[in-house]
């Protein structure tokens, strides 16, 4: 509500996302979208704040495998790195602490995602990336009939990950360590010890990542209505007394 129906009408056209917020009802996922169109909003979170738009033919080879052309995936900035670190930072912990936590089946290397369900259990989805790939796994009937939940497209991610992975190193597992496949925090980023009740930082708690010098500091009205206020960074009244 505090950022606006513009706001994020501009972030779903970043994104690619086909979509246009006529109501405040986008918070909770209420418009429809495409898997591919979700998928490669997803990519802009381990490539630095750069969208890949999908291509589906990499490269044509003649009968002797002599490649005669190549093709590659056109990149877009959507967003600074720092704040794709964070989206990461925040769906990491998806996958290491709730509802995706099944992603890390048959799976060993870093990964973020996020699980989703329409009403009804009609459609149910796991996108997850590690720094090299990014999966999609729908799971749904034509006929629009309930599925279980979205955990089932966890467990089928983790699997089809390991096996892109080892394809990719021609058959070998790579260690759960390698470089390719782990997150690399940019400049411009700090670490704080927050409570995690109210997201502001304390002296215990957890350790979450911040933007240098955006730090949400506690305010006035905090202590004033024993509530975290919606819209930290406006200055208004409440916040200054």
């Amino acid at each position: 509500m505090d950022i606006g129906l513009d706001t994020v009408n501009d972030a779903f056209r970043r994104f690619g996302i086909n979509a246009k917020a006529e109501d405040l009802s986008a918070a909770l996922g209420a418009y429809e979208v495409t898997p591919i169109n979700l998928i490669s909003a997803y990519t802009t979170f381990p490539n630095g704040g750069f969208r890949t738009t999908p291509v589906f033919i990499t490269k044509v080879e003649d009968m002797h495998g002599k490649v005669l052309e190549r093709n590659s995936s056109p990149k877009e900035k959507v967003c600074s790195p720092e704040v794709a670190y964070i989206m990461t930072s925040m769906l990491q912990s998806v996958v290491s602490s709730g509802t995706g936590g099944a992603a890390r089946n048959n799976y060993s290397w870093q990964v973020a995602g996020k699980t989703g369900t329409s009403s009804d259990h009609r459609d149910a989805w796991f996108i997850g990336f590690n720094k090299q790939f990014t999966l999609g796994i729908w799971n749904g009937f034509d006929n629009n009939a309930a599925v279980s939940a979205s955990a089932v497209c966890a467990p089928i991610w983790g699997t089809i990950m390991t096996k892109a992975i080892r394809l990719q190193n021609k058959g070998r597992t790579p260690r759960m360590d390698d470089p390719r496949y782990s997150f690399t925090m940019p400049s411009g980023i700090t670490k704080r010890t927050i409570n995690p009740t109210s997201g502001f930082v304390s002296d215990g708690g957890i350790e979450e990542y911040f933007i240098e010098n955006n730090v949400p500091p506690a305010v006035a009205d905090t202590l004033k209505f024993n509530f975290y206020p919606t819209r930290w960074g406006y200055r208004d009244e409440l916040e200054t007394q």
